[in-house]
């Protein structure tokens, strides 16, 4: 069944929420959760524009007595740490490791492998769902700088025609705005030449760093380096 025929519990908190264990009060809570039950967790997975893949991770419990199933989900994350059984440090761990596995009501957790974890606490990932206008300011002066203004801008006019048809033409805005979705794929010059020709176009940004060019563009899916080699 999909996420969405499941009541979301405190779905407000997800983001403050960390800890499978603070999942499984909420379940005790809201979901009378208690005893011998066992909640599973499930990791879905949300590609960013930058190419990474973060998990959305829920904890799902089926309450029998009521004839219902509840979920709470936890800050989307890439990575989290937990105890081994028998070992006092944490160590962390992949975020899609924790797919399948199931929570009881001593806050254990075992993995489908049948590993058992104890602490197991997710680390939020870095989402740029909100770009500053400095971002903005950097990827529409990219644009310009590679010469593709043709490639990623649409007219709100022209993309809103299908779907208002009913409404005169004047009144739609003929203001032109980003396709965020033509990006990915431009050929891009050196962050180097990039921060130069910034500078030279927009003064106030002539002291405007290579990495802060290199995270903007990357969060945006333009230019994505290249993996590096595990050691």
């Amino acid at each position: 069944m999909s996420v969405q025929h499941y009541p979301l519990l405190r779905e407000g908190e997800r983001n403050q929420r960390r800890t499978v264990s603070h999942a499984i009060d909420v379940l005790a809570q809201d979901a009378n959760f208690g005893g011998a039950d066992v909640a599973e967790v499930r990791v879905g997975t949300l590609r960013l524009p930058s190419r990474e893949q973060v998990g959305l991770l829920s904890v799902f419990f089926e309450n029998e007595k009521l004839g219902k199933s509840f979920v709470v989900s936890l800050a989307t994350s890439s990575e989290f740490t937990a105890r081994c059984q028998g070992e006092e440090a944490a160590r962390q761990f992949s975020i899609f490791e924790l797919d399948g596995a199931k929570a009881d009501n001593d806050n254990i957790v075992r993995l489908s492998d049948g590993t058992v974890l104890r602490a197991v606490e997710v680390i939020p990932a870095k989402l740029p769902l909100k770009p500053s206008g400095l971002d903005w300011r950097i990827v529409h002066h990219t644009i310009s700088i590679v010469k593709a203004e043709n490639r990623c801008y649409r007219s709100l006019r022209e993309h809103a025609k299908p779907t208002c048809s009913d409404v005169p033409e004047e009144m739609l805005p003929e203001e032109k705005v980003i396709d965020c979705s033509a990006l990915e794929g431009l050929e891009l010059p050196s962050l180097k030449y990039l921060a130069q020709q910034i500078g030279q176009r927009d003064p106030s940004l002539k002291r405007l760093s290579r990495q802060k060019i290199a995270d903007a563009l990357r969060n945006f899916g333009m230019r994505i380096p290249a993996s590096q080699p595990h050691q």
